[in-house]
């Protein structure tokens, strides 16, 4: 049974504008390394399971699972400065950095384990530290101490909810955008959405996970402008999609990366798709009898970059490459999980150029 969430979502809304396709013959998408993250050993190096972050002053936040009580920085060329943070439960201290977002005037880090948020000026001096019921999958940290968060907050008068206001002192003020279905933990998906500031200020971008939907949102308001896009390599989610999926049966499920509008012309918006890989079959092999693990992710997942023209509403250029984009870490600007010939992990930071062909 398909759950024809994106539909009822859009019927909530009074503002939805569905795309339309009209590529452009000559128009070229390009992906720019800015930098490369992850040295051969110590503490620069990476382990799996990463959390990005760019400051104000270009730096590279870096959070691993190798290295749970602190986070990494790197500067803007992918050079390895210094580690932020010990672990422990005082102030400067994480039992694990979970999320992180950054402003012109500080860092926000939320630690899930302890449920505490801490705010960092730019020289990583502790601000304030903080309770926090949020495990915040994505977050927007905003230049007055307040914050937008896509979370699953367990309460009950917050769950369900799949974006919440945290105050300039650290208080969630107010939980909205309610999806239509009830709340399922097994289908906790379709709850998360990705967040990306917008071009101004008083704007941010909304990316539902498993939809190929976004919203464009303005602080301090409830209502967004809904964006619909139908492409048969998008299907809706299914029951079976998150009840009983067989990896080595079902091809790995598409979901939306993230929307931002392009820094280099605010009249475009980016918007970053993962998908099957025709050869995904090859790419995993089994640990047991019922269980199985990627082997080769360029083979297992594609990715799909588009640019859409905010004034016509069209899809103007799209292309497809290997592998899989991790998130937008500023406005234009990806990342990507890969390996030297060695197989020493790397993250790759690569900046959307569009151009033309002659």
């Amino acid at each position: 049974m398909l759950l024809p969430v994106l539909l009822l979502i859009a019927t909530n809304q009074a503002d939805t504008v569905a795309l339309t396709e009209r590529i452009c013959a000559n128009c070229t998408i390009t992906l720019e390394r800015v930098a490369v993250l992850g040295d051969n050993d110590g503490p620069g190096a990476l382990t799996y399971g990463t959390v990005l972050a760019v400051d104000a002053r270009r730096r590279f936040l870096l959070a691993h699972r190798g290295a749970p009580g602190m986070f990494s920085v790197y500067g803007p060329n992918g050079r390895f400065l210094r580690t932020v943070g010990r672990s422990g439960s005082g102030p400067g201290e994480y039992t694990r950095v979970w999320n992180m977002s950054s402003s012109a005037r500080g860092i926000l880090v939320y630690d899930d384990l302890s449920r505490r948020s801490t705010v960092l000026d730019l020289d990583f001096n502790v601000v304030a530290t903080r309770s926090a019921q949020e495990r915040p999958e994505s977050v927007i940290f905003r230049n007055d101490g307040s914050a937008i968060l896509s979370a699953v907050v367990p309460t009950t008068d917050a769950i369900g909810f799949t974006l919440h206001e945290i105050s300039p002192k650290g208080e969630r003020v107010r939980s909205f955008a309610a999806p239509p279905l009830p709340y399922r933990e097994d289908m906790r998906d379709l709850f998360v959405r990705v967040l990306n500031a917008g071009s101004d200020s008083d704007t941010y971008w909304v990316a539902h996970r498993r939809e190929y939907a976004f919203e464009r949102c303005a602080f301090g308001s409830e209502e967004c402008r809904v964006f619909l896009r139908a492409a048969n390599w998008f299907s809706a989610p299914s029951a079976r999609d998150f009840a009983r999926r067989n990896m080595a049966e079902d091809p790995p499920s598409p979901s939306l990366v993230g929307v931002c509008q392009d820094p280099d012309d605010d009249r475009y918006a980016w918007a970053v798709l993962i998908v099957s890989d025709p050869r995904w079959r090859t790419a995993i092999k089994p640990v047991n009898a019922t269980e199985y693990e990627i082997v080769d992710p360029d083979r297992y997942y594609d990715s799909i970059i588009e640019r859409i023209d905010l004034r016509t509403h069209e899809v103007v250029s799209s292309t497809r490459v290997d592998g899989r984009l991790y998130k937008f870490v500023a406005p234009g600007v990806l990342s990507r999980y890969t390996e030297d010939p060695a197989g020493i992990p790397r993250l790759e930071v690569l900046r959307l150029r569009a151009g033309h062909t002659r």
